[in-house]
């Protein structure tokens, strides 16, 4: 009785701390019968003290301005000493109207309002009141998981209301996760229980097909609503060759000729894609579920430089990294493990043969699959399956090269009559500031002065990010491979195909991209191989997936953000620090658990 009164209390004092929280985030003057111009000039006036809300403001110009688009910044104040500033958080500071500038993806014009706000004080309220919620959760309400998530939830949703002007779900999220982890190995109940499922799980993969399916439409679900949106670099499937040969060319002669109207044709390619995302997926899933997997396995399923690299890009705002062409080469190596050793017969062969070329032909960075394919081929066909696949691919990649260096001195050309035409397709001006734009790039001279810009080892604190960073992901990706796979057995596929690679590296920027193909790679190669897994699971190695898949991941290009210090306190990993050794204690005090670690009965490495 007791326990259900604290619980009461405790959950009552929390709906009264969240309803004064949103009033006070909603509560401004009373602005119904003002018009935006005369509240803007109340803004921009020296006695505006702090006035109107960012919904508001937001409404207004929603009103004034329906094909705008607003983004809000931080404007940073002080709140200690000047403890009388703390009226002003969440408030309008300023709107400018006339930015100059335009969403690449929609086209709206952006108009930026900015909100008062204070890092400093959100990261150090952040870190103190979840602190604070996991001790007197782990203390005084033991055994309350549901309790403890709506707690964090709302401390979440709060914290991102008063300073985080343009937070998304994602962003109450990523504040989230760390305290749930951490609560769940806290709780040795509760973490038993989690320890159990994920035993059951991979015991019986195969029964569990459908909720993998389900697991990664629900992740990929705000992906596929992004293309729809057209939200992407859409031109990469319009570029065509209506005015001769050029690089990436394939899929937009396709589309762009369809004798169909504009809106349809940009539908067409969403549409084509989502299904190609949906194919990729489902054949990912069957290669898993095909072999025995392990806990290592789950790693490179949930790893944020495989399935969930577009997510990751949506969830940190980086558009770039979102229905990329590498896509179509995944696919194209999935297919083949597909087909295993029907291969040999030729209309197998050819059905994936066209697949595979024509996934060069989209984007030419898919020749770099291409160890991995002969390598396939290789432990898979037989002699002359091998030997014509050699043969098919010296003539079509020679004819690639011909025709790709023959037609180089026309790109520049070739791409604005390309761009010209997609203008008048109406659906927005900056339709061709990506894929068309990049075909007039002389790489080898853009890519210079990209690395000399963004090569230096202040990973942490730099305002401009540093391709070194990358040294950090590129390790990250291949832990679940190291962890699960004798040297021997790796060095052969890897060392090859990683020199491969280099000259992909050195001659294009975009690496996070380059790393989610190689992984990609990497991580089918052990999906489809049969040898025996070990797959044990201990508590320690049911930590790392949790940890594995929440703290970190590949930004597609430029330089991984996640390392930057003000990314790790914004999303609350901090509490790892204080944390993790009380629950490593509270692991190693589990009597009834393996002492084995996170390596245990693996055979050493060679």
């Amino acid at each position: 009785m007791k326990n259900n009164l604290k619980i009461f209390s405790f959950t009552s004092l929390l709906l009264v701390i969240f309803t004064t929280g949103l009033l006070y985030s909603f509560y401004d003057l009373s602005s119904d019968n003002l018009s935006s111009v005369e509240i803007l000039n109340i803004i921009e006036s020296e006695n505006s003290e702090c006035l109107f809300s960012k919904n508001t403001i937001s409404n207004n110009l929603k009103k004034e301005f329906p094909n705008s688009e607003i983004v809000y910044i931080n404007k940073e104040i002080s709140i200690f000493p000047e403890i009388k500033n703390i009226k002003c958080l969440t408030k309008v500071d300023s709107v400018l109207l006339d930015t100059g500038l335009f969403n690449t993806y929609s086209g709206n014009k952006i108009i930026h309002v900015a909100i008062n706000t204070s890092t400093n004080i959100n990261y150090l309220i952040t870190f103190l009141s979840f602190t604070f919620l996991l001790l007197i959760f782990n203390n005084f309400f033991q055994n309350n998981f549901y309790l403890f998530f709506v707690t964090s939830l709302i401390f979440s949703t709060l914290i991102n209301i008063f300073f985080n002007p343009d937070f998304t779900v994602y962003d109450i999220g990523y504040v989230l996760v760390p305290p749930l982890i951490i609560y769940i190995f806290l709780d040795k109940v509760l973490g038993n229980q989690v320890k159990e499922y994920f035993e059951n799980f991979l015991s019986n993969i195969p029964k569990n097909k459908n909720k993998l399916y389900l697991l990664f439409l629900i992740f990929h679900f705000p992906l596929f609503m992004k293309i729809i949106k057209f939200e992407y670099s859409i031109d990469y499937y319009l570029i065509n060759y209506n005015y001769g040969f050029i690089k990436r060319g394939f899929l937009g002669s396709i589309f762009y000729n369809l004798p169909i109207q504009p809106q349809l044709k940009l539908l067409s390619i969403s549409i084509f894609l989502i299904l190609i995302y949906l194919l990729t997926i489902h054949l990912v899933i069957n290669l898993f579920v095909k072999n025995k997997q392990n806990i290592f396995s789950l790693l490179m399923l949930l790893s944020p430089s495989f399935l969930l690299f577009p997510i990751y890009q949506i969830i940190n705002n980086e558009d770039g990294g979102v229905a990329t062409p590498e896509l179509f080469g995944v696919l194209s190596v999935l297919l083949l493990l597909q087909y295993g050793t029907k291969i040999n017969h030729n209309k197998y062969f050819f059905s994936w043969f066209i697949v595979f070329v024509v996934s060069i032909l989209i984007h030419e960075v898919n020749i770099f699959t291409l160890p991995f394919v002969g390598y396939f081929i290789f432990k898979m066909a037989k002699r002359k399956s091998y030997l014509k696949f050699g043969l098919l691919i010296f003539i079509f990649l020679s004819i690639f090269t011909f025709f790709y260096y023959q037609s180089s001195d026309m790109n520049s050309e070739i791409s604005s009559n390309i761009c010209r035409d997609l203008l008048e397709m109406d659906l927005r001006d900056s339709i061709c500031d990506n894929a068309v734009n990049n075909l007039k790039l002389d790489h080898l001279q853009d890519v210079r002065y990209k690395y000399t810009k963004n090569l230096h080892w202040n990973w942490f604190t730099a305002l401009e990010g540093s391709y070194t960073s990358y040294i950090l992901v590129f390790f990250l990706s291949l832990l679940p491979l190291f962890l699960a796979t004798k040297y021997r057995e790796l060095l052969p596929l890897m060392l090859p195909s990683l020199i491969f690679y280099i000259p992909l590296f050195l001659n294009a920027w975009d690496w996070g991209r380059w790393i989610f193909l190689y992984s990609s790679m990497m991580y089918i190669y052990y999906f489809w191989n049969s040898s025996e897994k070990y797959s044990e699971l201990t508590t320690w190695n049911l930590l790392a997936l949790f940890l594995y898949t929440t703290t970190w991941y590949s930004s597609y290009c430029c330089s991984a953000d996640f390392l930057q210090l003000q990314n790790i306190l914004k999303n609350n990993l901090a509490l790892y620090i204080i944390f993790l050794p009380l629950f490593v204690r509270k692991i190693k005090q589990k009597k009834s658990l393996p002492e084995s670690d996170i390596f245990g009965k693996r055979e050493n490495f060679d």
